[in-house]
C-alpha cells in the first residue's frame, strides 16, 4: 500500500534545483488533489516564480473544481504550460453511457 507524503515548499524547490542541474527542463506533477485550496500549489509557485526557476510544469489529473482563475495565472508566470483536467460526476443523471 503506498502512503502520502508531504514534503516542505523549501524540500521541494531544493529538490527542482537539482533537478534543474542535472539538465532537465520540464517536470510534471501527477495529483488530483495538487491544485485544490489549501493545498501547497500556490505557495509553492509563488516561491517558483520567486527563484526564478525557468522550468516547464505540467500538472495531470487536476479536478476541474480545484482552482480559480488567479491561481491559473499563477501557474503561467510559473512556467506551468499544460493542465490536464478531469471531470468527474456522482449523479446518475450525468454520467455518460
Amino acid at each position: 500500500m503506498h502512503r502520502y507524503r508531504k514534503h516542505s515548499i523549501e524540500y521541494i524547490i531544493e529538490e527542482l534545483k537539482y533537478i534543474k542541474e542535472m539538465g532537465f527542463t520540464h517536470i510534471a506533477f501527477v495529483d488530483d488533489s495538487f491544485l485544490f485550496k489549501g493545498s501547497q500549489a500556490e505557495e509553492l509557485f509563488d516561491q517558483i516564480i520567486y527563484e526564478n526557476l525557468h522550468l516547464k510544469f505540467y500538472i495531470a489529473a487536476a479536478r476541474v473544481d480545484s482552482a480559480d482563475i488567479n491561481l491559473y495565472r499563477k501557474l503561467r508566470r510559473a512556467g506551468v504550460v499544460y493542465i490536464q483536467q478531469n471531470f468527474c460526476t456522482f449523479e446518475k443523471q450525468s454520467k455518460v453511457t
